[in-house]
């Protein structure tokens, strides 16, 4: 099997479902933003509250905003956090992001 990533604004990061990164990475807390309204960046400020520095924080969002893909990237790097990873699965996606302040 061979290692295929998804070429999109940071291709570092962004993986296909073909790996799974999940395993290993130890969630603090988990914000599902699939049905959530204004969006998934709102519920990762709000996520925030309930981990410490250097915890991570994990969002569920919806397939169907790829957007997320892009604009949550551009946010956490903007408020000096770390974004470890954006997982596909099917129906859905993960978010891994480490609380840096």
């Amino acid at each position: 099997m061979g290692l295929k990533i998804k070429m999109r604004l940071a291709p570092e990061i962004i993986v296909s479902p073909e790996i799974e990164i999940s395993k290993g990475i130890k969630v603090s807390h988990t914000c599902d933003a699939r049905a959530c309204c204004p969006g998934n960046v709102m519920e990762a400020k709000r996520g925030f509250h309930y981990v410490k520095i250097g915890e991570i924080l994990e969002i569920i969002a919806s397939d169907s905003d790829e957007d997320v893909k892009y604009y949550l990237p551009m946010w956490v790097d903007k408020m000096g956090h770390e974004l470890i990873g954006i997982q596909d699965f099917k129906g859905y996606f993960k978010i891994w992001i480490r609380k840096m302040k």
